[in-house]
């Protein structure tokens, strides 16, 4: 509720000298596809870029005189998931406002090369960061992965408590509990799916594929199909530390497995590079018997 006001509360402020496009749905843009519909629904016009990397809308109203009274700017960096806006001197009441509204309900994140990054309340990873140049008030809407899961944190899992209690470390949004499995997620992509997910199963039974699994996690490789950096940091971690033990083979999928001596959990690390998703599990030891 508290962040539907908020919203709203934007929405109004945005639209007053901007067009009507609201905060809220540009935070969820997790594509350029999503991003060319929010401008085209709301009457910007694209315009040209030398850079195929970068799509860009415009918004203008003129004078009679027909130069250009007020003026805002879109782009989408493709690669990057990040949105730019710009305003001109005549539309800087419409970013000031903005401006205050993120610093009274925003959290502060940091300044990075002269622009105050405020963090979403809706989700984590995304930033919201404002900057003047000259006669330009510019806001800048990214992806900032903070996240780290080194593996010194990792192994150290071997209960259910000490597995919340990591994923509440890192910030993670407990999605479901129940007496056999546990699951969190940080963020979600243009689908709706979490682009991090930590999932934990409690001792099974059943000789089902869940029966050998411990923990896994997965991370989204977003519109873009890119390889997660915290599934590459976290691999070469365990590359350093743990013997290659060969890989297993979970349903249809081959995992390449670790055996990591100095781990508290009582099995092997396993990784996979999906099409969709990087995947680490940790397999119970049983799994290889």
């Amino acid at each position: 509720m508290k962040n539907t006001i908020l919203y709203f509360v934007l929405f109004i402020l945005f639209q007053s000298h901007a067009q009507s496009i609201s905060l809220k749905n540009l935070i969820r843009i997790e594509s350029n596809e999503q991003f060319e519909r929010t401008a085209i629904e709301n009457n910007y016009e694209k315009f040209n870029s030398d850079n195929s990397e970068v799509t860009s809308y415009k918004f203008e109203t003129s004078n009679s005189d027909k130069t250009t009274n007020s003026s805002v700017h879109m782009s989408y960096m493709i690669k990057n998931n990040e949105i730019s806006i710009e305003f001109n001197q005549e539309n800087v009441k419409a970013y000031n406002r903005l401006f205050d509204e993120v610093k009274k309900t925003f959290s502060f994140y940091s300044i990075i090369e002269g622009r105050s990054y405020y963090r979403c309340p809706e989700n984590k990873l995304k930033k919201i960061g404002f900057k003047r140049r000259g006669r330009v008030y510019n806001i800048i809407i990214s992806d900032f992965n903070e996240l780290i899961f080194p593996f010194s944190l990792v192994k150290k899992i071997n209960s259910a408590d000490k597995f919340k209690a990591f994923c509440s470390t890192l910030g993670l949004d407990l999605s479901q509990e129940t007496d056999g499995f546990i699951s969190y997620f940080l963020g979600r992509d243009a689908l709706g799916y979490p682009k991090i997910r930590a999932d934990y199963w409690h001792e099974i039974d059943e000789k089902t594929i869940y029966s050998e699994l411990y923990i896994s996690f997965f991370f989204s490789r977003g519109t873009q199909k890119e390889t997660s950096s915290l599934f590459e940091n976290l691999l070469t971690e365990v590359k350093s530390e743990c013997e290659y033990w060969g890989y297993y083979k979970s349903g249809k999928l081959k995992y390449d497995c670790y055996t990591c001596l100095d781990a508290d959990y009582d099995g092997k690390i396993g990784f996979l590079r999906g099409p969709t998703n990087d995947v680490v599990r940790i397999f119970k030891s049983h799994a290889f018997n």
